[in-house]
């Protein structure tokens, strides 16, 4: 999934051999930015009174067009205001390549370290970041394969990829298509371009086309306008959520980020179910082949390697370490397929390689998380009320959405959604009698080694709703745990204590996330990768609600959707 690029330089500008071209003007780059894209849009005017603000790029190159519209929405939006910029880029430069690229505006110095130091390596898939009054969604691919699937309203779109001559893919008038169709009622576009069959394409495709003159020496470039007949939809501004666990916290924070105002309700105590684990592992699924389901929880897992250190930059208070996982083989035939696997899958080594010293697959991004000290944290945000102890037998009156995020018993609203529990039991050992950084271990269980205890498990019983401790269960979780990793743990473990709980699954074992009907969401059935897929369903739900769906919820909304069960 990584993406090679042949980048050059010219007089410290960068150049694409790919391409034959460079990426901005050589001594003018923020200015031709700022007039094409900034001004031909108007965005400075329609900052002032902007709550939520959306715009999309094709080409998203060095970054200066995201910091140039990031620096004016700061300078001139409310201080609530946010940008949500969808960017899609096929040839992704490296991390010093962009700073390398801006370092001719010192200006933009502080903006472009900030941003680009959450970015790291980007390959393949989407990459969602946040930051003080941003929301970035970067598409590293092909634009023509994403387009397709978009579904937003986008307020403004900058055309920014190579010129037509040079890159005549990126202009066809499929992509123009989609493009306006992916456009808000009056969105606006800007494009360098002033090619007659650009003009023709964008006019065929809906958009009142205006040429005016270019920036500097150049003497035409394009601005079109959308259509503004149908009615843009309303964005709620209070939100219910039912259930809080790290599904109801997770989404109630992305939503409070926003904005919104968020009523957080639980029938009983805050992360009551398996969401108030003390430590949960991040662990994407592992197949031979690519699949959507492994799209979605590795973008999930990429996600989440950012964000959690992010989190605690911005004071919240949970452990977590981020020190990798073993994965080791459970079948005869892993010890064949796995070593080949990494190139199989397309995966590079900083996302997964074979450690054939060990004899198993390592995911360096993979951490582990006290899962109820997130879910504490994440609803602290001064946006969110919450309301525990508070009966959930009936859905709240009053605000503008609900979201079920309570589990299976979101069935108690929906009855057809085949939402059911299997029970799981955790085994709390002594402390690591050396205390040195271990990764995750990860076999038909797992084992977590945190400050202060390992956890080990977790017993997996779809016949038992009971969250009393058995000790059969502890027998079980020392004896699967020692089988696969005899050099690791030992039957004599000394176990001081444990935890059992209820995971909501569904009978394909993906989660619940979507709309169920107008003003009805729902994020449920997270299973055993809830610490994964409830925060990135958090952004998915996020997207919905702002009706801003990128490729990130499109990419997931067949996979997930509650359609598919209803």
């Amino acid at each position: 999934m990584s993406i090679q690029h042949t980048l050059g330089w010219k007089d410290n500008t960068p150049f694409s051999a790919e391409f034959d071209d460079i990426y901005f003007h050589p001594t003018q780059g923020l200015a031709e930015s700022r007039y094409v894209f900034l001004d031909g849009n108007k965005l400075a005017q329609r900052f002032k009174d902007a709550a939520h603000f959306t715009i999309a790029e094709l080409g998203f190159g060095t970054g200066l067009n995201l910091l140039a519209s990031w620096e004016l929405i700061r300078a001139t939006a409310p201080e609530h205001a946010r940008l949500h910029y969808i960017a899609f880029e096929a040839y992704p430069l490296p991390h010093e390549a962009l700073l390398q690229a801006v370092s001719h505006w010192p200006e933009m110095a502080t903006l472009a370290h900030e941003l680009f130091a959450k970015l790291g390596v980007l390959d393949a898939g989407i990459h969602r970041i946040h930051a003080q009054q941003l929301s970035l969604t970067l598409v590293i691919g092909d634009a023509r394969q994403w387009l397709p699937q978009l579904s937003l309203k986008a307020d403004a779109w900058f055309l920014d990829g190579f010129a037509p001559a040079k890159n005549p893919q990126m202009w066809e008038n499929e992509v123009l298509h989609h493009v306006a169709r992916c456009t808000a009622p009056a969105g606006t576009l800007a494009t360098f371009s002033a090619a007659g069959h650009v003009r023709q394409g964008l006019a065929g495709a809906g958009f009142d086309v205006q040429k005016i003159k270019g920036f500097g020496n150049k003497r035409h470039m394009i601005t079109a306008t959308k259509s503004s007949e149908s009615i843009a939809k309303k964005t709620p501004q209070t939100i219910a959520i039912i259930g809080a666990g790290l599904a109801g916290c997770s989404t109630a924070h992305a939503l409070a980020e926003r904005g919104l105002q968020v009523t957080l309700y639980e029938s009983r105590e805050i992360a009551n179910g398996a969401s108030g684990n003390p430590a949960g592992a991040l662990y994407p699924p592992l197949h031979k082949q690519w699949s959507p389901a492994m799209q979605f929880y590795w973008d999930a897992l990429a996600y989440m390697y950012r964000q959690l250190p992010l989190w605690k930059l911005q004071g919240l208070g949970f452990d977590f370490e981020c020190r990798g996982m073993l994965k080791l083989p459970t079948q005869e035939n892993q010890m064949a397929l796995w070593p080949s696997l990494p190139e199989t899958l397309g995966l590079p080594s900083h996302r997964l390689e074979w450690h054939e010293n060990r004899g198993a697959l390592f995911i360096p991004q993979s951490c582990w998380v006290d899962v109820r000290g997130l879910c504490v944290a994440l609803s602290s945000h001064p946006n969110i009320t919450l309301k525990t102890s508070h009966p959930c037998d009936r859905l709240p009156q009053g605000f503008d959405a609900v979201i079920l995020a309570n589990a299976s018993a979101a069935k108690t609203f929906f009855s057809a959604l085949p939402l059911h529990w299997n029970r799981g039991q955790l085994s709390y050992l002594a402390p690591d009698t050396q205390p040195i950084p271990k990764p995750v271990i990860s076999h038909k269980g797992y084992g977590i080694f945190t400050h202060d205890k390992t956890v080990i498990g977790a017993t997996y019983d779809r016949h038992n709703e009971s969250t009393q401790l058995r000790e059969k269960d502890h027998i079980e979780n020392i004896e699967t745990s020692c089988h696969y990793a005899p050099l690791i743990f030992s039957p004599d473990a000394k176990i001081i204590g444990g935890r059992a709980s209820l995971r909501s699954v569904t009978p394909d074992r993906m989660p619940i996330i979507g709309q169920i009907e107008s003003g009805i969401f729902i994020s449920a059935g997270h299973g055993s990768r809830g610490l994964l897929s409830a925060p990135f369903g958090a952004e998915i739900l996020a997207d919905l609600i702002f009706d801003t769906p990128c490729p990130a919820t499109i990419s997931s909304l067949k996979l997930l959707s509650p359609e598919r069960f209803m």
